[in-house]
């Protein structure tokens, strides 16, 4: 697993099957053509991002777009509600330009998953409501 810098998650073939395997809802794969061993992954599961609590702050909104220029402050990660799925992303997008993503979240059925896989490049940090 590993992230581009315009924000896009790149898994492994081993990921998507494990993935698929385990019949998790609402990631999509979508083959890069270059490389048929990897997989840009969407993750459609939503949960909110508490940016009060975090104290996240949006920088410069753009008065032709709406967008934010930038969004800081994701970590350590707040959420206003319990995960609806085993993968999650955030509602909010963070970071600046073009490089603003979401943050991934995972349960601990996730989590153990993967350590019992043997997945790499994920890294797994606690989450406060």
């Amino acid at each position: 697993m590993s992230i581009t810098y315009d924000g896009y998650y790149v898994a492994s073939l081993k990921f998507k099957e494990t993935v698929e395997r385990k019949c998790l809802k609402g990631i999509e794969f979508i083959q890069l053509k270059e490389e048929p061993d990897l997989f840009v992954m969407f993750v459609r599961n939503v949960v909110c991002f508490d940016m009060e609590k975090r104290n996240s702050r949006r920088i410069n909104l753009c008065s032709n777009c709406g967008n934010y220029e930038s969004i800081v402050g994701a970590t350590p990660a707040f959420l206003k509600e319990k995960l609806p799925s085993d993968i999650c992303r955030s509602d909010v997008m963070f970071g600046s330009g073009n490089g603003k993503h979401p943050l991934l979240f995972s349960s601990q059925y996730f989590v153990d998953l993967v350590e019992k896989e043997k997945l790499k490049g994920i890294k797994f940090t606690p989450v406060r409501t």
